[in-house]
């Protein structure tokens, strides 16, 4: 016997609306997505400073292509500027390697082999300020 495709589509349509308890379980897994949503929203507050509603409203209007924002902490960190007073300070692993950020003017100061080999290049940038 040969099903056409209209007629498939038909079958699985009764399937779906004869089971209660497999409506009930699709709204379930739908009220679940929904609520990852919004939990993904809010980590990406936690991370831009932006408002979890916002984001999810900008998503909506224009979806998930839309940037984000940095904070300003972020911003400075990640160029540089104010470094050595961080934590972390101005030594960082990138994908290419190893480099030495600038704390003043931002950017990188110099790129490097390994972390020890920045800290030499480090040690003898301040000996020579002497």
């Amino acid at each position: 016997m040969k099903i056409t495709k209209r007629k498939l589509k038909q079958i699985i349509k009764e399937e779906i609306e004869s089971s209660d308890e497999l409506i009930s379980s699709i709204r379930q897994l739908i009220d679940s997505i929904e609520t990852l949503d919004l939990s993904v929203d809010y980590m990406a507050s936690a991370l831009t400073g932006d408002d979890a509603i916002a984001i999810g409203g900008t998503q909506k209007s224009i979806g998930r292509a839309a940037k984000a924002k940095m904070r300003e902490q972020e911003i400075n960190e990640a160029d540089g500027k104010g470094c050595a007073d961080t934590d972390k300070g101005c030594i960082r692993k990138r994908a290419d390697g190893w480099v030495i950020l600038n704390n003043k003017k931002g950017g990188i100061f110099r790129k490097c082999d390994s972390r020890s080999h920045c800290e030499e290049i480090l040690d003898a940038f301040h000996a020579s300020k002497g």
